[in-house]
């Protein structure tokens, strides 16, 4: 099931035949900075929505000092919450 698996992705994905036989070289290869542009390209940093769950009376205060934009609070079923 697996080798049927690997063969059905490359195929869907238009890999090359020898795609997992050079994978782990590839990956290797890879520097800080490739990776890096194309989380920049793929993550968009600026757009995304932290969801960040604790005690808050234990982790507010530092997660207020990360500086990430507006914090809403929202219950277990997704309410929103008074701030305080």
């Amino acid at each position: 099931d697996a080798v049927r698996g690997d063969i059905l992705e490359m195929q869907r994905f238009g890999l090359p035949d020898d795609y997992w036989a050079t994978y782990a070289g590839t990956v290797r290869a890879l520097t800080l900075a490739d990776v890096s542009a194309q989380a920049e390209r793929v993550l968009q940093p600026s757009r995304m929505t932290w969801v960040i769950v604790g005690d808050r009376a234990k982790i507010e205060d530092k997660i207020r000092a990360l500086e990430l934009g507006e914090i809403s609070f929202l219950d277990a079923d997704g309410n929103p919450v008074a701030a305080n």
